[in-house]
């Protein structure tokens, strides 16, 4: 079974993605002539969006995959890699559609093979300049799925698995092994020092601290 991100993660992402935003348009010296401060801000804004949501939802379908769920930094460079050309495609198709010129459109020309050559050595240069780029910050996205992984992995494990009920029974450190198994079947779980059991007819009442 996969390990399905937590919320908090996801808003850990986001909040990243954001935060890059604002630098990249802090540290932005060129912007087209018409453009005010805020319209260069809510440009970046939106392009780191589209990058953490494409991030974000690549993760989800690599951790969903039984090798990555054990392999948290493959799962992490698999949804990098995964989620680089569809970025690529959504960021030029923004670009064209509000005028920004892409690298190589001065190439376009006619409708012949040439023109559709022309095309894609201007897409292949258009990934070779948001690469490095991208990488960097789908790094920095992941930080938080890879802090948080243990956590994950406890919350997320189905409930009768041998996993769940060992990762169950880690915080009962002051609890004697045998009863171990039994405690973490309890529902909650009891996760505090056990002080006594004691039988009463058909029940076994137990004492915590």
């Amino acid at each position: 079974m996969g390990i399905l991100m937590l919320p908090s993660t996801r808003w850990r992402i986001a909040i990243i993605a954001f935060l890059a935003a604002l630098l990249l348009s802090a540290s932005e010296v060129s912007r087209l002539p018409d453009w005010s401060v805020a319209q260069l801000y809510l440009y970046w804004i939106v392009r780191l969006c589209i990058e953490g949501i494409m991030f974000a939802g690549m993760l989800e379908l690599c951790i969903l995959n039984h090798w990555l769920a054990r392999n948290r930094w493959a799962a992490v460079v698999a949804a990098a890699f995964a989620s680089f050309v569809p970025f690529a495609l959504a960021i030029t198709a923004l670009d064209i559609v509000i005028g920004i010129p892409e690298l190589g459109m001065n190439t376009f020309g006619g409708t012949g093979p040439a023109a559709h050559g022309s095309r894609l050595s201007a897409f292949l240069l258009e990934l070779g300049y948001l690469v490095d780029n991208h990488l960097v910050l789908c790094a920095l996205m992941g930080l938080p799925l890879l802090w948080s992984w243990d956590l994950n992995r406890r919350t997320q494990l189905e409930p009768d698995s041998p996993q769940s009920l060992r990762s169950s029974a880690e915080p009962l450190d002051n609890i004697s092994k045998p009863i171990n198994g039994y405690l973490a079947r309890l529902t909650p779980p009891i996760t505090v020092p056990l002080i006594r059991a004691e039988a009463q007819e058909h029940y076994v009442k137990l004492v915590t601290a």
